[in-house]
């Protein structure tokens, strides 16, 4: 599907110009009325927040700059979009850690009309995301605690979470974002 990328260091790297060319893809559709993007992995808040990516923070541009990318996600043409972070967002340890700058991840074209962005974290500002030991697998994998949660929620599993719209005849479950944000 044209409409779903997929990025995970499951088999590679995840690199940046992997995220901005889908991005810029999906943009560059013209067709896209919501974009949601989302983030597991890990955080830093230094000088502003960064997604770090395979080669952070060896590479300090190899991290999503978050602030910037919000910015210019409000002019990137799409009607509504949605960043879901589950990352830490504790301040950068070490040396090399606070020189992570990070790069935007939208397109640079204010020309278009400012549109709503939302953004969901995990945790609050100078917190830890919260990850348990998964008691049945293997020693050293976790579980992230608002990624299952989220999942759980989209899944309809957790039905006080969602909306029913009335289309046609059927009913449609619908999770808002503003819902999912607790």
């Amino acid at each position: 599907e044209k409409r779903i990328k997929t990025l995970t260091d499951e088999s590679g790297e995840v690199r940046i110009h992997q995220i901005t060319d889908a991005i810029e893809e999906l943009v560059g559709l013209s067709t896209i009325e919501q974009l949601i993007v989302y983030f597991a992995g890990h955080g830093v808040n230094n000088r502003g927040e960064s997604w770090l990516l395979s080669r952070a923070p060896a590479n300090p541009n190899e991290a999503v700059n978050v602030e910037g990318s919000l910015l210019l996600a409000r002019y990137c043409g799409i009607s509504h979009v949605v960043c879901i972070s589950d990352a830490c967002r504790t301040a950068a340890e070490g040396i090399q850690a606070q020189h992570v700058t990070g790069s935007e991840i939208f397109p640079n074209d204010l020309g278009a009309e400012e549109k709503p962005v939302d953004a969901l974290f995990a945790c609050a500002r100078g917190k830890p995301s919260l990850e348990v030991r998964n008691p049945v697998e293997s020693a050293g994998v976790f579980s992230a605690l608002y990624t299952d949660e989220l999942i759980a929620c989209l899944k309809g599993e957790r039905p006080d979470m969602l909306e029913y719209l009335q289309e046609g005849d059927s009913s449609v479950a619908v999770a808002r974002a503003w819902k999912l944000a607790d």
